[in-house]
């Protein structure tokens, strides 16, 4: 019933939804590694913040970022660009959460 729907409703076939249901964590795989990074050389170093102020700073974009792109998402009409809106959020819930174990 389910992989019906998605394939009347988005125009997926099992295939095209199993590679699309990767990409979201993918993109938090690999953000995780940026986040670090920013916050470590960027952040601190370059900005001067305090180990606090980064965390915060960090914490902020983890979590009100996905919140917009959620928001956002019942505004998409096409498959692809829901896909990418989930992408980024699952990507930034990942630097909210590596920055709590990040070490500074």
């Amino acid at each position: 019933m389910a992989i019906s729907i998605v394939y009347q409703e988005l125009g997926f076939d099992l295939h095209g939804s199993a590679f699309a249901s990767t990409l979201p964590w993918i993109a938090m795989a690999m953000s995780a590694n940026f986040a670090g990074w920013l916050a470590d050389t960027q952040l601190m170093q370059r900005f001067g913040l305090s180990r606090t102020n980064t965390r915060k700073f960090m914490q902020s974009v983890g979590f009100l970022g996905p919140a917009i792109c959620l928001t956002l998402l019942p505004t998409i009409q096409h498959p692809a660009q829901a896909i990418g809106l989930l992408m980024i959020s699952q990507g930034m819930v990942r630097d909210g959460i590596s920055c709590i174990s990040m070490s500074l």
